[in-house]
């Protein structure tokens, strides 16, 4: 389990990650795991923030990227294992939405595709399941909500779509 976690800012202040639904960008977080201190860190030089989610479960930490060559738009989002191990590098799935599909019949399928950027992590309760979703955008002004697996980080039914 994933214990005592800390962002470092741009600013170098030092802030405790006790939140699912974070937005603090910073450029290194560190944790505890099985009594060994963890770091995940990006290059300060080189503008390479993003900003940690730790998962309900506290055994992974979601991070959003951004400027890693490695792990580029719109491929960077990743899950990292509690002994920091990379889990996943997810990439935005098909979408599914009406209101994609009608995107993606006015921009062309190559100009859509190029557009998906992920929004944010959220969760929901559904007949007494709780539910973990990725809000995927697109077109600048919509989003489709999809279910998400951290654990195998496969992307399930759409929730919902709209426009921000």
């Amino acid at each position: 389990m994933i214990t005592e976690v800390f962002t470092t800012d741009f600013n170098n202040v030092v802030d405790k990650l006790d939140s699912f639904t974070s937005t603090r960008r910073c450029w290194s977080v560190e944790w505890m795991y099985e009594g060994v201190k963890r770091t995940f860190s990006g290059e300060r030089l080189k503008n390479q923030l993003f900003i940690p989610i730790l998962s309900k479960s506290n055994e992974e930490l979601i991070l959003f990227l951004k400027d890693f060559p490695e792990y580029g738009a719109p491929c960077n989002v990743i899950i990292v294992n509690g002994d920091g191990s990379l889990r996943h590098q997810l990439c935005p799935p098909d979408l599914v939405s009406d209101q994609y599909k009608k995107y993606e019949e006015r921009a062309g399928i190559i100009e859509a595709r190029k557009s998906l950027i992920f929004i944010q992590l959220g969760e929901y309760n559904i007949l007494e399941k709780h539910i973990v979703t990725m809000w995927i955008g697109f077109g600048w002004d919509f989003y489709e909500v999809r279910e998400i697996n951290l654990r195998t980080g496969e992307f399930g039914k759409c929730i919902r779509a709209g426009r921000l």
